[in-house]
């Protein structure tokens, strides 16, 4: 992605955010606080205010529901199912001792935002692409929104740093990595793997999402992705993820398709499967 700009996939995501917040049917699946804070983050760039502005309206959003009904259907309410899926296994590591939390690929994600206050001894890291951090840094600070102390945000490049050095310790550490494999190269996933399960001290669990070998997302779509300088790189089939999580020093836990999510939240949009993985100790 681009030095000068937040990621495609974090304006998207906060605008379906905000989009769902002004809806009235729909606004319980957003979480308490990330509609705000998404239009917040939306507000740093002219295009981001532009669109957060008008998809905020009533036909801003009756628009958005006819681009997602020709193109995509469901496809906003099944990125707040997939947060909710993902935050429900993040508390359950929380109330099992886990004391540190690392978002991956954080973009406009509000989830270590929204959780560092009410979490108040664990350790929250961010670890983030320098531009989309800048952005969302900013937004924090035209906004008055307060950093809480015990959030961390470190820059970084996924292709070529490691995670910061103060995720290994003798705690259980939780990584979140949503909408974030996708885009890296084949190598760097593993390498990203493998420093997971290299991480010393009481282990990892990695809960993330991955884009599956038989599911594209249109021509249309990644061509889009591709002009904007993020194209899709890595996908993998379901059957073939537990061997290569091992060979990474992983071991797959638990794991749902994007079908099978959209089938039990009632939506039509097959997104990213979801799975959770521990460190092999």
């Amino acid at each position: 992605m681009r030095e000068d700009r937040p990621s495609e996939t974090a304006l998207l995501i906060a605008l379906a955010t905000v989009m769902l917040a002004h809806d009235a049917s729909r606004r319980h699946l957003v979480a308490p606080g990330a509609g705000e804070l998404s239009q917040r983050f939306l507000e740093t760039t002219r295009r981001g205010r532009r669109l957060s502005r008008w998809f905020s309206t009533a036909i801003g959003r009756r628009s958005w529901r006819l681009a997602e009904t020709l193109v995509w259907p469901g496809m906003a309410e099944h990125f707040w199912h997939r947060k909710r899926w993902i935050e429900a296994r993040v508390r359950r590591a929380l109330e099992a001792g886990t004391r540190r939390v690392v978002v991956a690929g954080a973009g406009f994600d509000t989830l270590a935002l929204r959780l560092a206050p009410e979490f108040g001894g664990v350790d929250w890291i961010e670890f983030d692409h320098p531009a989309s951090q800048r952005f969302k840094l900013r937004a924090m600070e035209r906004a008055g929104i307060a950093q809480p102390p015990n959030l961390h945000l470190r820059p970084g490049h996924f292709e070529a740093d490691t995670l910061p050095a103060e995720v290994g310790d003798s705690a259980p550490i939780v990584v979140v990595a949503e909408g974030l494999l996708m885009y890296l190269p084949s190598e760097a996933v593993r390498e990203f793997l493998r420093g997971l399960g290299r991480i010393p001290g009481a282990g990892v669990e990695l809960i993330f999402s991955f884009m599956r070998a038989d599911v594209r997302l249109g021509r249309w779509v990644e061509a889009a992705l591709r002009r904007r300088g993020e194209p899709l790189l890595w996908s993998i089939e379901p059957a073939a993820l537990a061997a290569w999580l091992a060979e990474c020093g992983l071991n797959l836990r638990e794991q749902i398709s994007g079908e099978d999510l959209a089938r039990a939240e009632g939506v039509q949009f097959r997104g990213e499967d979801l799975a959770v993985a521990t460190s092999a100790r």
